[in-house]
């Protein structure tokens, strides 16, 4: 599996870790983890309501991080991975796989290239859905704001 596979499986996994639970709620008056106390599966301590969103920011951190390293040099390589830098112009095939060549062009070195900065823009997008589910959790931790059971 490849880094972008793995990431989306992430995504997926935070996400849906996100809404399970909500959706279970919706339907039954119980909560998660009272019906998993219920069916006796041995829980540590300190688990509480909000422990599914602390899972889904994780899942959701790490996606981030696998978007990691970004190179300036991305634009000059193929989707198989290899490098076009010195490749013929001539040709519109890559020569490793025979996929049509998109070399990207950047106004000024040192700058990204299309694909680097919309990954950066999706890692900042992962890292603020979690942070924000941490702090979320964080306040409700914090202040002891709960349910009554």
């Amino acid at each position: 599996m490849s880094k972008k596979q793995i990431s989306r499986a992430f995504v997926f996994v935070g996400f849906a870790a996100l809404v399970v639970p909500i959706i279970v709620s919706l339907f039954f008056p119980i909560s998660l983890i009272k019906s998993i106390r219920l069916m006796h599966i041995p829980l540590p301590s300190g688990f509480d309501d909000h422990w599914w969103l602390y899972i889904s920011a994780l899942f959701l951190s790490g996606a981030g991080l696998l978007q990691f390293p970004f190179k300036e040099e991305e634009g000059w390589t193929c989707k198989c991975g290899y490098d076009l830098s010195y490749v013929d112009t001539k040709s519109k095939k890559c020569p490793e796989c025979g996929e049509t060549m998109q070399v990207e062009w950047t106004s000024t070195p040192g700058e990204f290239s299309r694909q680097t900065k919309r990954r950066i823009r999706y890692a900042i997008i992962l890292f603020a859905i979690a942070a924000l589910l941490v702090l979320f959790c964080l306040y409700h931790d914090l202040l002891g704001y709960s349910r009554p059971r």
